[in-house]
């Protein structure tokens, strides 16, 4: 223990109390010192603590980054008090050992303010080893994210996703499930520009989203997309719950592309977009097609500037339940 001054020593374990502001920190991790007493106390880390300014205008990229580093062994749960954080770059999160996870949460209005110069993406999760994150060794893959704005900020439309999760399925072999819940993904101010897609999912068992938002470009032709799916491999992505979510407007509310099965929508909204749902299992050439597209109890308005566009557009598709929904200003 150091009694004072600035923290010293360097050795996983170290601790340091700051008398001035009676802060007790530690354990270091990843070359900064992490928590205050409070968060290591809860089990959490706080990107605050990482240096994060969340006052709307300092770039806190590179400190949100060593937050989640510092978060992801282990698992612990990366929290984001209330307030405006600006990111500028891709944010890259890695699982690829045993035990290692991702949780995020939001607390209060806590707002992350994408604004790249560049085309790229927010948020990167990747699993790169598949022999580590099924559910057949212990510490499967778990990525919870939860209670967050994405304020999309970037000066050109559809610079790069919100949330990018990269998968490494094998046939036969599920990942534990996953969920993002009660997230927001919209424009900072500018109602015509967006992220390209809100949530992409490629090639990635099991998720939920759920109690979400998602707010796409307005102007034509409409590029932007809420929810994308799409795998690698038949007969390995599958398990993808979509509920009590709202999209509205853009080209399409949720796409997926090949080899998803298992695909559900339950109590979702879809306004003036070119599609609310499109799925086209064959969009490679393959011959194959793609079981298990449940959508119940949604709500589809696609009044598009006067265009009657598709609720449900799809092919190449078996075993489809299509019930109790209201549809209008539509095709069939």
């Amino acid at each position: 223990l150091n009694g004072s001054g600035s923290p010293s020593g360097g050795v996983n374990g170290d601790f340091w109390i700051d008398t001035t502001n009676t802060y007790l920190y530690g354990p270091k991790a990843s070359g900064s010192w992490p928590t205050t007493f409070t968060s290591l106390a809860n089990g959490t880390i706080d990107v605050k603590d990482y240096g994060a300014k969340g006052d709307g205008s300092t770039d806190d990229t590179s400190e949100i980054q060593a937050a989640l580093n510092a978060g992801v062994v282990g698992g612990k749960l990366v929290v984001f008090p209330a307030g405006v954080y600006v990111v500028t770059d891709e944010l890259d999160v890695a699982i690829d050992a045993l035990l290692e996870q991702v949780h995020i949460e939001g607390y209060g209005n806590a707002i992350i303010k994408f604004a790249p110069t560049t085309s790229k993406n927010l948020l990167h999760i990747t699993l790169s080893n598949s022999q580590n994150h099924y559910i057949e060794t212990a510490g499967a893959p778990r990525i919870s994210i939860k209670g967050l704005k994405f304020a999309y900020a970037a000066t050109t439309n559809g610079w790069g996703k919100a949330i990018s999760i990269t998968g490494c399925n094998v046939a036969g072999r599920h990942t534990g499930m996953s969920y993002i819940e009660s997230c927001q993904f919209m424009p900072w101010h500018d109602a015509t520009k967006f992220f390209s897609k809100g949530i992409e999912v490629d090639n990635f068992h099991e998720i939920t989203i759920s109690n979400c938002s998602f707010f796409a470009d307005q102007a034509s032709p409409k590029v932007n997309t809420g929810i994308y799916f799409k795998g690698t491999e038949a007969g390995s992505p599958c398990h993808y719950y979509i509920d009590n979510c709202t999209f509205l407007y853009g080209n399409c509310g949720i796409r997926s592309e090949t080899f998803i099965e298992g695909f559900y929508v339950d109590n979702c909204g879809f306004v003036a977009q070119t599609n609310g749902i499109y799925i086209d299992a064959d969009s490679a050439g393959d011959s194959h097609t793609e079981p298990g597209l449940q959508v119940v109890n949604s709500h589809f308005n696609m009044g598009d500037g006067g265009n009657a566009n598709w609720c449900i557009e799809g092919s190449a598709l078996t075993d489809v339940l299509i019930s109790n929904n209201l549809f209008y200003n539509g095709y069939n």
